[in-house]
């Protein structure tokens, strides 16, 4: 089920790209473009790639305690975590006229504080929807130290 709400979430986004108005007549808005690709390509891999129990659950555990724990965690609301080898997706609604730098603010401070440690990147894309705002947030796994 997790993969239809960002399915409708990524729908939203490509959507909002085709209405946007470029900044030069005949030129595409490229930030938003570029922010589309990025969260198809995150989702078609997650679409792909197995599951690893063990580091999911344990990830998906971290990622929900972590953005809980946050002090703005009442301006959004997490829907889903779905994590498999590599890859976190983290499905949320933020709220409010500064939903978009709240949430990001959120993500930045987990990230520094607990995540970094896991993850090595982080790439969010968001759609405005009204007073709230979908969000669909890919969180990359560090590669395994080599082993000696």
């Amino acid at each position: 089920m997790a993969l239809k709400v960002a399915d409708i979430y990524l729908k939203s986004e490509i959507a909002a790209v085709e209405n946007a108005k470029p900044k030069v007549e005949g030129e595409p808005p490229t930030c938003l473009i570029h922010e589309t690709l990025l969260a198809t390509a995150d989702l078609e891999l997650l679409e792909r790639e197995p599951r690893e129990d063990a580091w999911a659950t344990e990830s998906e555990r971290l990622i929900r305690e972590e953005l809980a724990r946050h002090g703005s965690a009442g301006d959004f609301e997490v829907i889903a975590v779905d994590c498999r080898r590599t890859l976190c997706a983290i499905q949320a609604f933020s709220y409010g006229e500064n939903g978009h730098r709240t949430w990001v603010g959120a993500v930045d401070d987990v990230y520094k504080e607990s995540l970094a440690s896991v993850f090595d990147s982080v790439n969010t894309a968001f759609p405005t929807q009204g007073s709230r705002s979908a969000v669909l947030t890919f969180l990359h796994r560090k590669p395994a130290a080599p082993k000696p």
